[in-house]
């Protein structure tokens, strides 16, 4: 009798429904209570690059984080939304361009709890999917999820992209670590600042290859140098000068 082979993107399927089951409460409740004027007010120059990518006058660093912004732009151009009575409210912030930019952090997040299970089925060898699922719990449970993930800022992205580096660090996909580098050009530059220190980290204990530590130290230090060139000399914005 020939066995039966389990669809190969069942499992991840079933993870993202999962997490989704989980977590989508995150959401429901940060929609409905969560107020930016306490501890979140860059969100006020996101909304502006997220309703008008191209016409806004967001400042520095804020405008130089596109793809976030770009996402949450997508999600309101696309018109998804949920109309509900909110705690937030202000003249100058439709509740369209809140709703999509707390959705696209949320999904974000989302992606990174399904990132963080493969970090603990690598690191810690395990192969339970109830071990892997407390790694995306422990992220979703995390002291400021709430305050910065599933918000109106860019964390979400942010978080999903270091899970992302990390996993290419810890599988040494050269091609993988490069391109979350070179997005936090866009992004987040100390994205770039964090995977440098690990990569010199990792040069004085020897624990990967010194050819592959070498690339990540190298590339982490071009791009936030890149950074610093747009922010600086390509496309100055005020704001914030003395931040670098």
């Amino acid at each position: 009798m020939p066995s039966l082979r389990r669809p190969p993107l069942l499992r991840p399927a079933v993870a993202f429904l999962v997490l989704g089951f989980l977590s989508y409460g995150l959401l429901y409740y940060a929609y409905k209570y969560y107020v930016p004027v306490f501890g979140g007010n860059d969100f006020f120059d996101y909304a502006k690059m997220i309703a008008s990518p191209l016409g806004h006058d967001a400042q520095a660093p804020f405008a130089y984080r596109v793809l976030s912004t770009g996402l949450a732009h997508v999600i309101y151009k696309l018109g998804v939304f949920y109309p509900n009575e909110i705690a937030f409210s202000s003249p100058d912030v439709d509740q369209r361009v809140f709703f999509a930019a707390l959705l696209a952090n949320y999904l974000c997040l989302l992606a990174a709890g399904f990132v963080v299970m493969q970090l603990v089925r690598v690191y810690l060898g395990a192969r339970s999917f109830v071990v892997e699922l407390a790694g995306a719990m422990a992220l979703f449970l995390s002291f400021t999820t709430f305050q910065y993930a599933v918000t109106g800022l860019t964390e979400g992205l942010n978080w999903l992209l270091v899970a992302v580096g990390f996993l290419c660090v810890l599988r040494g996909w050269r091609l993988g670590i490069v391109a979350v580098l070179v997005l936090s050009i866009v992004q987040r530059e100390a994205i770039a600042i964090l995977f440098g220190v690990f990569a010199a980290v990792d040069l004085v204990l020897e624990r990967r290859p010194r050819p592959f530590n070498v690339l990540v130290l190298g590339t982490s230090a071009g791009c936030f140098l890149a950074h610093v060139l747009l922010r600086k000399v390509l496309l100055p914005v005020p704001g914030y000068e003395n931040q670098i």
